[in-house]
């Protein structure tokens, strides 16, 4: 059986949305329908299923995050922000997605959550930890300094899309 298993809603102040668990890839298929579409992948998920993403997505251009802790920071998400600002004519009809774990999430989502004021966001987690914990409830957060998730903003995805394999 291919395709989606099952959606449940996150209700949120902020605003709900759609968590969908799929035990196929078919999904990429609709993100690449999107208009203005940016996408942002850990480079080791990348790496681990780069066919995959060439199949749904061709020669794109990807922005591919090195998710490591040292990279959890202002400095790193402005590199985030001039791709986002230098690659695509949209504004705020940018469709970003990214894929990967907490960290991914984090930075990803604080530049959703504050470029144009926001922007459609939608996230695939690829650990067990962002697919049960962090992605839920719509936190992101960077590291400034030495302080460890000391900026960080409230700001859900539309969706969050799961695909266990």
């Amino acid at each position: 059986m291919n395709g989606k298993l099952y959606d449940i809603t996150v209700r949120s102040r902020l605003g709900d949305y759609p968590v969908g668990v799929w035990n196929s890839p078919e999904f990429l298929a609709e993100l690449a329908k999107l208009p203005h579409l940016a996408l942002a992948v850990d480079r080791k998920v990348y790496e681990l299923y780069k066919e995959t993403w060439r199949n749904y997505f061709g020669d794109a251009d990807i922005f591919l995050i090195d998710a490591v802790e040292e990279n959890k920071n202002l400095e790193y998400a402005g590199k985030l922000y001039e791709w986002l600002i230098g690659s695509f004519s949209a504004k705020r009809n940018l469709n970003f997605v990214s894929a990967g774990g907490g960290i991914v999430q984090d930075v990803s989502g604080f530049v959703a959550s504050t470029l144009y004021r926001g922007i459609a966001w939608r996230f695939i987690p690829t650990t067990l930890l962002a697919q049960c914990d962090s992605c839920i409830g719509g936190k992101t957060s960077l590291n400034f300094g030495n302080h460890k998730n000391l900026l960080g903003t409230f700001y859900p995805p539309r969706e969050i899309i799961i695909w266990p394999d």
